[in-house]
């Protein structure tokens, strides 16, 4: 906001690019890392799972790890998207999965639970190509360019600092739950 405030539609623009570049960059890192140690930290988090169990929730996390990477996407537009003061997309976006899941859900009965995770990662696309429309009506480009590490994207990046570590602690809370009900024996 700051920046198309004081410095106009370009340097915003070149903000945009930028940070999505490098956004983009840490997720896919993140991504990788979650799935190449994930035979490591399912055996701890789910210690009360089968051995059958475990390779199908490897198998479901292999699944929905691109969203990992789509999510963060759908969160820098939906911050453009504040910033220019249009909140109603991006308010009435995210009903897109859970209507792709209950369509999946149905449709497929045969996938069982591998449609809800194809659903994840279909209505995280349908997601993204909404709010891309979206941004494209409003003149803003949505290829992705590298200006460096200018100082709107340094400062921009000192705000994430605490966002990141924010993100962690509320994250840790769902995960600690997850793990405690893995150790529970099945149904109860």
């Amino acid at each position: 906001i700051q920046v198309l405030q004081k410095q106009g539609v370009k340097a915003a623009q070149k903000l945009f690019s930028s940070a999505t570049i490098l956004n983009i960059g840490l997720l896919v890192i993140a991504g990788i890392f979650i799935v190449i140690t994930a035979p490591i930290y399912l055996q701890v988090i789910a210690s009360g799972f089968s051995s059958q169990k475990l390779g199908l929730t490897l198998n479901l996390l292999l699944i929905i790890a691109p969203t990992i990477v789509l999510s963060g996407i759908l969160e820098i537009w939906g911050a453009v998207f504040n910033a220019r003061e249009r909140f109603a997309l991006f308010a009435l976006v995210p009903i897109i999965t859970p209507l792709v899941s209950v369509i999946l859900l149905f449709g497929f009965k045969s996938w069982g639970i591998f449609a809800l995770a194809a659903a994840i990662f279909c209505g995280a696309l349908v997601e993204m190509m909404i709010l891309g429309v979206g941004l494209y009506k409003q003149g803003i480009s949505l290829y992705p360019k590298w200006y460096g590490l200018e100082s709107n994207l340094r400062q921009d990046g000192n705000q994430y600092a605490p966002m990141i570590a924010g993100s962690l602690m509320i994250c840790s809370a769902g995960t600690i739950d997850q793990v405690m009900a893995a150790m529970l024996s099945p149904g109860s």
